[in-house]
């Protein structure tokens, strides 16, 4: 087996001759030698950081928000980074049924349908495994139509059913 040779990346004081092999040790370096040192401060937000490369990668959280497998975009990195799991090689196996999902959160969401309902509707003994879905039965039986149309007099019990009546009735 060939060992791997590891190059360290020396990083120069902006401010001195001094090098240094970790980022960790030149922020340290030049917050304690160089207090006085000016802020580099970023344009988009205002965080401001005293070492350039820092700033850099704080950057990248203005500019990295782009998915480069199918150009959908996000708000901010991290939901672009749980987004990319979708693209990857990983698969999650149920481990009850045997289905395969992209993404851990998906496959949590799937283990529901093989739990037992926790949920049981007082008038019509409906059984439910979620509280969302059992909720939303409720109102089914108490009359209350909540959500009304913006273009006619139509009612809902249940908000996504109205968003659906206005986008393909209006």
């Amino acid at each position: 087996m060939k060992k791997c040779k590891t190059q360290k990346t020396l990083r120069n004081c902006s401010y001195c001759p001094e090098t240094f092999n970790n980022l960790f040790a030149h922020r340290q370096h030049v917050k304690k030698v160089h207090p006085e040192a000016n802020r580099i401060i970023c344009e988009d937000c205002g965080a401001s950081y005293v070492v350039l490369e820092d700033l850099e990668n704080h950057r990248k959280q203005h500019t990295e928000k782009v998915c480069d497998k199918c150009g959908k975009e996000f708000q901010n990195r991290r939901q672009l980074m749980r987004h990319k799991d979708i693209h990857g090689d990983t698969s999650f196996i149920c481990s009850v049924c045997g289905i395969t999902l992209k993404t851990k959160k998906n496959l949590n969401k799937h283990m529901i349908i093989h739990n037992e309902a926790k949920y049981k509707c007082k008038h019509c003994n409906k059984e439910f495994k979620q509280g969302g879905c059992f909720k939303l039965h409720l109102l089914s039986h108490s009359g209350l139509r909540p959500y009304k149309c913006h273009f006619c007099p139509s009612t809902f019990a249940d908000g996504s059913v109205c968003r659906g009546h206005m986008k393909m009735v209006h």
